[in-house]
């Protein structure tokens, strides 16, 4: 009887953040507005713990484009999870995340970095190839790092939803991935727009 791959944990948490650009960029999006909420509803360890996870996974990258030191994934042999960033660093990252997301929404300029990459070229077979390097990056340069990579793509397709919250009046804000026609970040808010509008005639 064949054997099963073991499920390491790693793999739950690459599942989560998603293998498309789309899935990955929608993914950091989620967890910009959970940590948007966390000041109402404060985060348990576990919640924590999953997003050191999750930013991990995130940072993942093994295009044959990206600067050596930013490719791959570090998994702790003893426990197999991945190597994560602490705590405080998590904060950090998810904090600039919230920012840098809320301004792309808004068309703002918005820069990543600076990345300490070095170049290397090299002779052989009479031309010259090129090999990138990051230098001693940390875990802020290789979550935005992935950011931008996903941004080039689809920043044009970041918004946040225009909706009214009940009682307040106040503006959703939810950031969200934009389809062709979705307006809002959930049906419940096109619900709640489509009533407003409807009893405003």
């Amino acid at each position: 009887m064949k054997k099963k791959t073991p499920f390491l944990p790693s793999a739950t948490y690459l599942i989560r953040v998603g293998h498309t650009p789309a899935a990955r960029l929608t993914w950091a999006l989620q967890k910009v507005n959970a940590y948007r909420t966390k000041v109402k509803i404060p985060w348990t360890p576990g919640d924590w713990e999953n997003a050191r996870y999750e930013l991990s996974c995130f940072a993942f990258l093994n295009s044959g484009d990206v600067p050596k030191g930013l490719e791959g994934i570090m998994i702790d042999t003893k426990t197999g999870l991945p190597v994560s960033p602490s705590e405080d660093e998590t904060r950090l990252i998810l904090e600039s995340f919230k920012s840098k997301l809320e301004s792309i929404a808004q068309h703002k300029q918005v820069t990543l970095g600076p990345f300490r990459i070095s170049q290397r070229f090299t002779w052989r077979a009479n031309r010259y190839s090129a090999h990138e390097a990051a230098d001693r990056p940390d875990w802020k340069d290789r979550t935005h790092y992935a950011l931008g990579l996903l941004l080039r793509e689809l920043g044009s397709r970041i918004v946040q939803c225009p909706a009214r919250l009940p009682h307040s009046g106040k503006q959703c804000l939810t950031l969200f991935l934009k389809s062709k026609r979705g307006k809002y970040c959930s049906r419940k808010c096109a619900s709640r727009e489509t009533t407003r509008k409807f009893r405003d005639k």
